[in-house]
């Protein structure tokens, strides 16, 4: 059971009790919401995890630190492939940081952040 499970299964018994003296782990305290209506003689229970500032303002500054990245070795790379006299042998190792640069941001830094937020990889 991975540690979302585990956050899922603990919200899913917070919501499914009646008392109002429930309290959750205090690892886990927290990071969740839970909403229940009914509506047509049908209930519906909604759980979900609750973020903080903090990992909202994280999440905002992974994305703006993976698309800076993105953008900025796309266009050190296209200068180096578009113009001729850039082609030699210092540009060219030039342009394989900026590829592997890119590679590490548009695969490492979404993963970091989904472990950051989740404490779990999935």
């Amino acid at each position: 059971m991975t540690r979302l499970d585990e956050v899922q299964a603990a919200g899913e018994a917070a919501c499914l009790r009646q008392e109002s003296n429930y309290t959750l782990p205090p690892d886990l305290d927290g990071w969740f919401f839970c909403d229940k209506s009914e509506e047509d003689s049908v209930n519906y229970m909604r759980i979900g995890l609750r973020f903080s500032e903090v990992q909202v303002f994280a999440g905002v500054m992974f994305i703006c630190l993976m698309a800076t990245a993105v953008v900025g070795n796309a266009v050190v790379m296209w200068i180096i492939y578009r113009h001729k006299v850039m082609h030699h042998g210092f540009n060219y190792f030039l342009f394989n940081m900026a590829f592997a640069d890119l590679l590490i941001a548009v695969f490492n830094v979404g993963t970091t952040w989904t472990f950051n937020l989740y404490h779990d990889w999935w």
